[in-house]
């Protein structure tokens, strides 16, 4: 990785914050959250650029975990490699692990609604939920659940 690559991909991280987090303030993933940066015609996750960058390059077969469960943080102290069996592990430890086909109410969708209204992130609202910022977001445009007077593509007429 170029020097030029290094001196562009610092101008989106942020200065560490109380926790010693350095978040990426570029182009983030709308699937997930984790953070984007074009390398020539690639575009690579952040945190794994980051972690190459001080580390060289994570061992074929492991993936990167961050110890400070923030998706954004590209700080390579708070990134450690493991295997993906160790990360599933931790987020279920952890208990962020989203489980597919949770369906959330219409109180819960309500309450969604005015806490991302309050200013709250979406993604923070989600995985306090138990569900993907992907259904979140489907939640928040009526286009989740039959019971919201939607017909599944946010139109009325939903039974």
């Amino acid at each position: 990785m170029s020097k030029a690559d290094q001196a562009r991909f610092d101008r989106y991280v942020a200065a560490p914050d109380k926790n010693g987090c350095r978040e990426w303030t570029g182009s983030v993933t709308q699937k997930d959250g984790y953070g984007q940066f074009r390398q020539g015609d690639k575009v690579r996750p952040a945190h794994i650029v980051s972690y190459e960058f001080a580390h060289g390059p994570v061992q074929d077969g492991l993936v990167l975990l961050h110890t400070c469960d923030n998706r954004r943080c590209v700080n390579p102290e708070h990134l450690k490699p493991g295997t993906q069996a160790a990360n599933v592990d931790d987020m279920v430890q952890k208990d962020r692990a989203v489980i597919q086909g949770t369906t959330l109410s219409k109180a819960e969708v309500a309450q969604a609604r005015k806490r991302v209204a309050a200013g709250e992130s979406q993604q923070d609202v989600a995985a306090s939920f138990g569900v993907s910022d992907s259904s979140m977001s489907r939640y928040l445009l009526n286009q989740r659940f039959a019971h919201s007077g939607r017909d599944g593509k946010g139109r009325p007429g939903g039974q």
